[in-house]
Parts: C-alpha cells; structure tokens; sequence
C-alpha cells in the first residue's frame, strides 16, 4: 500500500517529499546527457495539381498510297477529328520525410503517386529512399534519370510534365514512332543514382539500373551519366544515357522490320543531349538543347531494322513579371539515317517534324496560377510524333492544343 506523504503546514509538500522531487530531477538530467534525444524525423505532404480544359484538333493522315521512308508510321484516311479534354498531366500528391543523422548528414524517402483528376485513377511515380553526406547524396528506388533531369530546364511555369507542352516529345524519341522503349524521358524502377552537391559550381550524376529478369540472352539494363555547371546566369548540362536491350529502333518500327522478338537479337540505345540555360535578366531566361539519338541492332534476319540517326533541338524563352509568366518554345527533330540488316536499303523520307508552343499564365498566389496554352505540331509524311495523351497519331499527322487550367502547388 502506499501511503501519501503528510502536507507541510503551509499546503506545500514536506521536507522527505521535496527531497524525493529532487533526487527525481537529478536523475533524470543525467539520463538526459547519458541518453541523448533521438532526432525528430519530420514527414511532409505536398504535390502539384493542374488539371485543364483542352481542344484537340487532328488533322488528315498521309494518304496510304503517299510513299514516305522505309521505316515509317502508317498514313490513314478520314483520320481528322476534334475532341474536348479535361486533362490533369501528370498531376501528383507526395509524402516525403528526413531524419537528420549528425552534422551534414541525413536520410530521407519520397513516395508519390500520380492522380488522374478526371477519373481518380493513380499511377506509379518517384519512390526512393536516399542518404545524404557531405557532398555526395545517395538514392534508391524508383526516380528520373539524370538525362532526363539535367536537360530540358525552362517547363512552362512547372506543368509541362505530361502536357502536350512538353518538349520531349520531339527531343528524346525518334520521329518513326511512339514507343516509350525508344524515349529517353524515363522514371526507371530498380535505380541507384548518386549525385555530388547541386549547390556547387561543377556537380556529378551517375545513375544505374539493372535487368532484374535478365538472361543469358538478355540484359535490358540501363546507365545514364552527367555533368552540370553553374556559374551565375549560367546553366549548362551535358547528359548520356545508354539503353541495352531495349530495341527502341525496332519497337518503333513496323511489325516486319523488329527484332525484340528474337531471343538472338541484342540492341544497344544511347542518347547524348547538351543544355544551355542563360539568364538575361531578372525577368528573362532563354535555352537551347541539342539531343543526338542513335539505335543500334544485331540480328541474323535480312532486312529487319539494323539503325537509326536522330537529332532534335529546342530553344525557348521565359518571361516573368509580377504575377505575369510567358513562355514560347520551338522543337525539331529528324531522322537523318537509317540501315537495315545485310544491306538492305532504308530511306528516311518525310521523318521530321517540329512543334510551336506558347504559353501565359497570371498567379493569383505563390501556389496558385491561371494559365492557358496552345501547341502547333507538323509531323513529316513519314513522322508520326504524339503530344496528345489519348489518341493515336499517324504518319504525316498533324496536331492542334488549345487549353486552359489552373495549377496548385501544396
């Protein structure tokens, strides 16, 4: 049983309570210095949404008795039409968090999620734990590759992701086709990636991932490399991405001429852009890139796809005033040459194309932007590039946006 000690005449506690209080204080003081707290590890919820009303226009195909290069997408008739969108891009919620480890020193992980504002759907995005020390950070999991991260900077006011605005879709695939094999604007899963510190002068990025399903045959992984200087108005990146195994040539080519069938089949992908970004002034930045893009396949079959030569570019200005944000961009690609297995002759006719966005937004916060945009693209009769998110683009194909949306950032 325990008995409570008697009050001191006065209402406080007695001389043998004040003395417990006090052993209890001494004791745990020195708990404190001999158990140190444990840092807090802090969560956070963020993301991006932009959803957009959009009219698409797309015109009349290659009519199918035009001849175009060897390695072209199908013409079609009758294939013009127009259709009203409400399009969310890749609009995306995110949990992240850190724990701090010691001086200059600290864990951290991001998971998100994309989210169909339309239909509520989600889709895989970033997921990755990382350690930071120093200078050198360290992530794994599932996240952008360096190619894809270090060029391609000015993104129409941070909502270019997804949206027909985005540049990538003439700068980091092939003319012939739309297959994400061929694209290096990739999220790849089973990644490590370090990077040295971004706030210095000159940083590093190396990026790796490997074919967990890999065989004796086949080894789809993948590399991709980079380098950035920044040095005060100045932003410039070179980039390299190789791809084994992923025969983007020939996923992107018709039926006849693929390979990725074939268990005696290898291929070997590279990509290699530059990126420059000057800032004129406070209110006025501009960019240029240039991306060569080279596909390469074995096989033993006459005629089947053997390589292809890409080269695109971009150039693009943004202005910003007080709420005001403006942005332009031109792109450009073409296939400059093609081979096909033993010799056999491959004509790149018509595989070109280019792509006019413009875009203005008004913030009405420092989370919340009002924007409209409009996208002009002229594909070759032979090219069949694909800014839309849910129709299919043929050969000679042209393509017409019209939007407006509002972005919001938490």
């Amino acid at each position: 049983m325990v008995v409570d000690e008697p009050a001191s005449p006065r209402g406080g506690r007695s001389r043998g309570g004040t003395r417990r209080a006090a052993t209890v204080l001494v004791a745990a003081t020195a708990l404190l210095f001999l158990f140190p707290a444990q840092a807090r590890a802090e969560v956070q919820v963020r993301g991006k949404l932009y959803p957009e009303f959009a009219r698409i226009r797309l015109g009349e195909a290659r009519p199918p008795d035009q001849p175009a290069g060897t390695l072209s997408a199908a013409g079609g008739e009758g294939a013009a039409m127009a259709a009203t969108n409400l399009l969310s891009s890749n609009s995306y919620i995110a949990f992240l968090g850190s724990e701090s480890l010691g001086p200059r020193q600290e864990v951290f992980w991001h998971y998100e999620r994309g989210v169909n504002l339309g239909t509520g759907e989600k889709s895989a995005r970033d997921a990755f734990v990382g350690l930071r020390s120093g200078a050198v950070t360290v992530r794994l999991g599932l996240m952008d590759t360096v190619y894809k991260d270090l060029g391609d900077r000015l993104r129409f006011f941070g909502l270019s992701s997804g949206n027909f605005v985005s540049s990538s879709t003439i700068l980091s695939k092939p003319a012939i086709g739309d297959s994400s094999a061929a694209s290096f604007h990739l999220r790849r899963a089973d990644s490590i990636r370090i990077d040295t510190d971004e706030s210095a002068r000159l940083s590093a990025h190396l990026q790796y991932s490997p074919d967990e399903s890999g065989s004796t045959s086949r080894n789809a992984d993948l590399l991709s490399v980079g380098a950035v200087y920044r040095d005060g108005p100045w932003y410039v990146s070179l980039a390299h991405e190789r791809h084994r195994d992923f025969f983007g040539g020939s996923r992107s080519s018709p039926a006849v001429f693929r390979n990725d069938r074939d268990p005696e089949a290898s291929s070997d992908d590279w990509g290699t852009r530059l990126a420059v970004v000057y800032r004129l002034s406070k209110s006025v930045r501009v960019e240029a890139n240039y991306a060569w893009l080279r596909y390469r396949e074995k096989s033993s079959v006459a005629g089947r796809f053997a390589s292809l030569r890409d080269d695109a570019w971009k150039v693009a200005t943004e202005y910003r005033s007080g709420d005001w944000r403006a942005q332009v961009s031109l792109v450009g690609g073409a296939v400059g040459s093609c081979t096909l297995q033993q010799g056999a002759p491959c004509d790149v006719t018509g595989q070109d194309g280019w792509m006019l966005n413009v875009g203005l937004g008004r913030a009405l916060s420092r989370r919340t932007l009002l924007f409209a945009l409009a996208g002009w693209l002229e594909n070759g009769a032979g090219a069949s590039y694909n800014p839309t998110e849910n129709f299919d683009v043929l050969g000679g194909q042209s393509v017409r946006h019209f939007a407006a949306g509002i972005l919001h950032v938490f």
